[in-house]
């Protein structure tokens, strides 16, 4: 499947489709307890945002909650503080809004002095 095609579809799905797909595709990789604290639209960005990126990882990734938690919060309209060490995940945050809302504008402004020296030359 073509994965633009296969990630226009998902964003497509209704509350019962995601649900019925996510669970089918990823079942215990999803955090359940989490996704039924959810109200119904921040529960539908959720499991797209699972489908999503298990499929754009060769069904290798399922966000977690601290990463779902940001991006819905993100996604809402607020500002969101990440505190977590090297190769924990943080990028996958800022990532999930845009694959969600692919018309919409990010900008990123990364401090990270041992990034910058080891990545820009």
């Amino acid at each position: 499947m073509n994965t633009d095609v296969g990630t226009r579809r998902i964003l497509e799905y209704t509350l019962d489709e995601l649900q019925q797909h996510a669970y089918l595709q990823i079942g215990s990789q999803l955090p359940v307890e989490y996704l039924e604290t959810l109200s119904h639209q921040d529960k539908v960005n959720a499991l797209q945002a699972c489908l999503i990126v298990y499929q754009l990882t060769s069904h290798t990734i399922v966000p977690r909650v601290f990463q779902l938690r940001a991006s819905i919060a993100m996604l809402s309209g607020n500002d969101t503080v990440i505190t977590a060490g090297t190769g924990c995940g943080k990028t996958l945050c800022q990532l999930i809004p845009l694959l969600l809302r692919p018309d919409t504008i990010s900008i990123t402004i990364s401090p990270l002095k041992r990034l910058q020296v080891t990545q820009v030359w």
